[in-house]
């Protein structure tokens, strides 16, 4: 069928038959290596330095990184830095839907949607707003979660800058899962406080998400 829409209970559109779903292209798992690297950014939850993600958060290109901390775990994204271990899933609207149950297609026939492909795209869960005001510079907002939910990297932001002679600059927002909650908290060395950056940009939202069978 063409000229198809569905909206959740919030009114959201989830399917639309002219519109491409993104779903998954790979799944892996990393853990953190390199401790310290070479900013030596220090992960505010065990004392030590993060070590490296190893995930292409910044080449991403069109493609959505999802990933899902490990008990323990804490990142970095915006620095790629990781503590612990993370599950890792990549998506891009580019993939081919798989026909399946309840098929739709767009205008010019193309397979948009099944509910067989729909396994593989990420069913949001919630999405955290980040604003002016939101208590993350330097101290933890939890969240209690059931079961750790997959992140989306890509909206992780931060930055890091190196003069060349030793002087490192970085922001950005951390994450670490307790096992029942998630504590955020914004990194900050020569650069700007969280309230200051969302005062500027207008905040961030983090969408969490799972997917079917993992």
């Amino acid at each position: 069928m063409s000229g198809f829409q569905v909206s959740n209970t919030s009114a959201a559109i989830v399917v639309d038959s002219n519109l491409p779903f993104t779903r998954k292209v790979a799944q892996y798992s990393r853990s953190a290596g390199n401790a310290g690297m070479y900013y030596n950014i220090a992960n505010p939850w065990n004392g030590g330095f993060f070590g490296d993600m190893n995930v292409p958060v910044g080449t991403a290109g069109e493609k959505l990184i999802w990933a899902r901390l490990t008990a323990g775990s804490s990142m970095f994204p915006s620095g790629g830095g990781l503590t612990g271990t993370i599950d890792v899933v990549e998506c891009t609207k580019n993939a081919a839907a798989e026909s399946g149950y309840l098929d739709v297609f767009n205008e010019a026939g193309s397979l948009m949607w099944s509910a067989k492909s729909a396994g593989k795209s990420p069913q949001i869960a919630q999405i955290f707003s980040f604003g002016t005001g939101t208590p993350i510079d330097g101290q933890d907002y939890s969240v209690p979660f059931a079961t750790s939910p997959f992140l989306l990297l890509n909206n992780f932001i931060g930055e890091i800058s190196d003069d060349g002679e030793g002087s490192i600059g970085y922001s950005g927002l951390a994450v670490n899962w307790t096992g029942s909650a998630l504590r955020f908290r914004w990194l900050n060395s020569n650069q700007t406080s969280f309230n200051a950056y969302a005062a500027q940009r207008g905040g961030m939202h983090i969408p969490a998400a799972k997917f079917t069978g993992l």
